[in-house]
Order: C-alpha cells, then sequence, then structure tokens
C-alpha cells in the first residue's frame, strides 16, 4: 500500500552552519561536474605525489619528528577525504557549497576536515578509512596515545564505520574518543560535544533511545554552559531532541523545544531567513502528527513563501516545502491541490536531482500514493514502475527495501484487473521471499553484533 512520505526534520547543523547558503552557491558547482571532477583528481593527484615523497623519506628522530608528522599528517588526511569525493563531486558541492569546496586548496585546511560532512556520499570509504588509521598509528608511535589529536583521528574513524553501517564498530570507537577526551580535557569541555553527538546518533540509529537522550541532554547542557543562549549550536542540540522525542511520539516535548529553536533562528537570522524556513516547517509536521491542521498549513505556506522568495523557483528545499504542503493537502482530501504541489516538486527534483536520488523517489511515490487514493491505478502503476527500476538499480533485486515495492505493485495490478491478477501473486510471493531472506540477514547480524559485543 502507498504512503504519503513527509520531509520532516532537518539533521544536526552542528557541521553545517550556514546550510542554505552554502547550498545556493553549491547549485552553480553542481552544474558543472566535469569542472568539478577535474578540480577533485588534480587536487588527489597533487597530495599524492607530495605523500608520496614523504612517505618515502625516512623517520625523523625526536624532537624533528612532531615538525615532520605535522606535515606528513596533513597531507594524508587531505587525501582521505578526496578519495571520498572522487567520482561524487555533484553531490559533494551540493550538500557542501563554494565555501568548504575551496577549503581543499589547502593541506592544512583539509587536515581540519569533519569526517562527518561525508555522510550522505555513496563513496569508496575504505581507502579514508586505511589513511585515518595510518595517521593514527604514526601519531601514536611518536607521540603517545595521549595526544589530542589521536582522539581526533578516532572520532573520525568512528564516523566511517557509521556512514557504512558498521554501528558497534563505530560505537566502540565513539567510547574510546569519549574517555580519552574526557582523560585529557575534563568532562564538561565544548570539544567532547561533536563525540558525543557521534555516540547519540549512532545509539540513535540503534534505536537505543534512552541512551541517546541522555547524550543529547549532555551536549545541550554543556553548550548553554559555554554559550550564549541565542547561539546556533544550542539551537542544533534542541533540534536533535526534537528528532528524537518525534520519533518516540512524544509531541508536547517536541513542540516546546522546536518552538524555541523557531525563536534562536528568527533572532539570529530574521523571520524570512531559509533557516526559519526549515524551522517553520518541522514546527508544521509536529503539528501535523498531533492533527492540528490549520496550524500546520500556515506554517507550511509560511515556509514555502520564504523559500520561494529567497532559494529560486528550482532549488530543492523549495521542493521540501511543496512536498510536504501537499501531503497535508492530501491528508485533507484535497487532492487537487495536492497533485499541483507534487508535481511541482516533482519537475524540481527531476532537474536538480541525480535519477536516483532518496527525494526523487519520495516524489514519485507520493504522486503515486495520490493517484492510488483517487481510483487512478493506471496512472499509479506507471510511476511504481519507474520507482521499481531505480530501487533494483541502485539496491540490488533482493534489498528489503525492494519488497514494499514490489507489494505496492501487486496491489495496484489487482485494483485495476477485475480479478485477481497472477502477474501480482507472482510479485507478492517475490515479495514475500526477499522478507524471508532479509529477516534471514538480520538474524545472522544481531547474532554477530551481540558476539562482538561480548569480547
Amino acid at each position: 500500500m502507498f504512503q504519503i512520505i513527509n520531509t520532516k526534520h532537518d539533521h544536526d547543523a552542528d557541521h553545517d552552519r550556514e546550510p542554505h547558503s552554502d547550498r545556493s552557491a553549491a547549485a552553480a558547482l553542481a552544474t558543472n561536474s566535469q569542472k568539478a571532477e577535474s578540480f577533485y583528481c588534480l587536487s588527489l593527484a597533487v597530495l599524492c605525489h607530495w605523500l608520496s615523497i614523504f612517505d618515502s623519506r625516512p623517520r625523523l628522530s625526536w624532537p624533528n619528528a612532531h615538525h615532520h608528522d605535522q606535515r606528513f599528517d596533513s597531507l594524508r588526511l587531505s587525501c582521505a577525504p578526496l578519495w571520498l569525493s572522487c567520482g561524487h563531486q555533484a553531490q559533494y558541492a551540493q550538500g557542501l557549497g563554494a565555501k568548504h569546496y575551496s577549503n581543499y586548496l589547502s593541506p592544512a585546511q583539509s587536515l581540519d576536515y569533519p569526517a562527518s560532512r561525508l555522510c550522505d556520499l555513496k563513496s569508496p570509504y575504505t581507502k579514508a578509512t586505511s589513511l585515518y588509521r595510518q595517521t593514527l598509528e604514526i601519531r601514536e608511535s611518536h607521540l603517545g596515545s595521549d595526544y589530542p589529536d589521536a582522539a581526533r583521528d578516532l572520532d573520525r574513524m568512528a564516523m566511517l564505520y557509521y556512514i557504512q553501517g558498521k554501528y558497534v564498530d563505530a560505537e566502540l570507537l565513539y567510547r574510546r574518543t569519549l574517555a580519552k577526551l574526557r582523560q585529557l580535557l575534563g568532562p564538561d569541555h565544548p570539544t567532547i560535544t561533536n563525540t558525543l553527538i557521534g555516540l547519540a546518533t549512532v545509539c540513535f540509529t540503534q534505536g537505543k533511545y534512552k541512551e541517546a537522550e541522555q547524550l543529547y541532554q549532555q551536549v545541550l547542557a554543556i553548550r548553554e554552559k559555554n554559550l550564549n543562549p541565542d547561539h546556533q549550536d544550542i539551537a542544533a542540540s534542541l533540534n536533535n531532541l526534537v528528532r528524537l522525542y518525534n520519533l518516540q511520539g512524544r509531541y508536547q516535548d517536541a513542540l516546546q523545544l522546536s518552538k524555541r529553536v523557531l525563536a534562536i533562528r528568527e533572532k539570529a537570522f530574521g523571520p524570512d531567513h531559509p533557516g526559519v524556513a526549515q524551522s517553520l516547517n518541522n514546527l508544521a509536521e509536529l503539528y501535523c502528527s498531533q492533527g492540528k491542521y490549520t496550524e500546520a498549513e500556515e506554517l507550511h505556506r509560511r515556509a514555502l513563501a520564504i523559500r520561494e522568495k529567497t532559494l529560486g523557483p528550482t532549488h530543492p528545499d523549495l521542493a521540501q516545502s511543496l512536498n510536504n504542503l501537499a501531503a497535508l493537502y492530501s491528508i485533507q482530501g484535497r487532492y487537487t491541490e495536492a497533485e499541483e504541489l507534487h508535481r511541482r516538486a516533482l519537475a524540481i527534483r527531476e532537474k536538480t536531482l541525480c535519477p536516483t536520488h532518496p527525494d526523487l523517489i519520495q516524489s514519485l511515490n507520493n504522486l503515486a500514493a495520490l493517484f492510488y487514493s483517487q481510483g487512478r491505478y493506471e496512472e499509479a502503476k506507471q510511476l511504481c514502475r519507474r520507482i521499481l527500476a531505480i530501487r533494483e538499480k541502485t539496491l540490488g533485486p533482493d534489498h528489503p527495501d525492494m519488497a514494499a515495492c514490489l507489494e505496492s505493485y501487486a496491489d495496484l495490478l489487482r485494483k485495476s484487473e477485475d480479478q485477481k491478477s497472477e502477474e501480482a501473486e507472482k510479485i507478492k510471493a517475490q515479495a514475500a521471499a526477499i522478507l524471508a531472506r532479509g529477516l534471514g540477514w538480520g538474524q545472522q547480524s544481531i547474532k554477530r553484533k551481540n558476539r562482538q559485543t561480548k569480547k
């Protein structure tokens, strides 16, 4: 059965201080992917050339080793993000923008590149993990295990494990990093907040909501102690708790914090800033979850107006507002208005995103769901076939997510025929087989993780 999908809460903004201005600048970069690709390849070639020179030189004895290894590690760590970025320049540009993109011209700046920015890229992480591990081993051998940068490198490796879905490994490294930082800096030092966020995110992903909440609360307490009450990092911490509470159905708690985030952003940026539009979107979704559709529509309309005014007619964030307002109209049975907005969102995403982007699949799904609700099964089937083709290409034919797509398609076939279709039954059986295999893999994965935890 098709289900309308909303684009809900924005993610932790700790590593994305100016998300909307960056995305706008990135849109121009993404249109010239060949130039971006040549930039990455040239940068990687230069850095790897110098890395090979440093790598071939003999190790220097103390005290000269520290200066040598700083340069060596800068080059090695500069290569790691570039390995991840080559071949994915358009997605990188869209996610980070011109300001961070240009930082790669300087190896020193690249040293401070946060690995968490790589979370949305589908790229070969093995090389980057290897480079970070080598850097850590070199530093520990020359500077000792209590050197602060060692904790930073552990943190980066933990993030890479998290990106790859290796949650047990990521959690262990984050806990190791946190213990090291607390020993070096104290329990409430602002530096440990990024590691706390990383560990909280791993716990959140694994469904350990109570522990995730405690960690997010620790981050908020440290920031409230050290920062101005209207600082954007405090808004980011509040927003993390909003997402957690919303997932748990604690809507009143989420609503209270979401209003506080909105107030902080309005004070910092003014009433018509894209960051304010995102907070309006989040608050609207909370109202919608409680059935307060009038309040939700008002906020969605305000967010849409801000984005149309500040971001232009083809910005991906505008598509988000169109999608969410259309979803609200669908719930209320206002199908004509919903269809118009869904088609606008789909057109934007088809123009600005790659053909397999999740947001594009979301728009196709939502339009198909709208057609299904109105009994327009043939139109829904066309969109469902397109979704199936994308899913199979990106996930493979046996991925568990394919099962839901196949079940929706089988339901459509049955609805559009006078009697049960033989094809529909075959597709339903195919979906059941995928789910059975996925359940087996899941049980094996759980057993493997339990064994790792006991060690």
